[in-house]
């Protein structure tokens, strides 16, 4: 591998800075820098991940469906 060593010593360093080992003031400022989410967040975000996925989903969906199905019409 190109970067096995810092991939390594990227893993270590997460694997020791635990969010479960904080003390609650650590904790604190690492919900700060990474930022809070608020109720709703999580669900918004979804929802607008769904709403950027589902139609080209199914786009692709009726290109790969709908072209066959058209040349079996034109040509059948």
């Amino acid at each position: 591998m190109l970067f096995k060593k810092k991939i390594e010593r990227a893993f270590k360093h997460l694997s020791s800075k635990k969010v479960a080992d904080m003390t609650p003031e650590e904790r604190a400022e690492y919900n700060a820098k990474r930022g809070n989410l608020e109720k709703g967040d999580l669900l918004s975000m979804n929802l607008a991940a769904w709403l950027t996925i589902l139609p080209l989903a199914l786009l692709v969906l009726l290109l790969i469906a709908g072209v066959p199905l058209l040349l079996i019409w034109i040509f059948g």
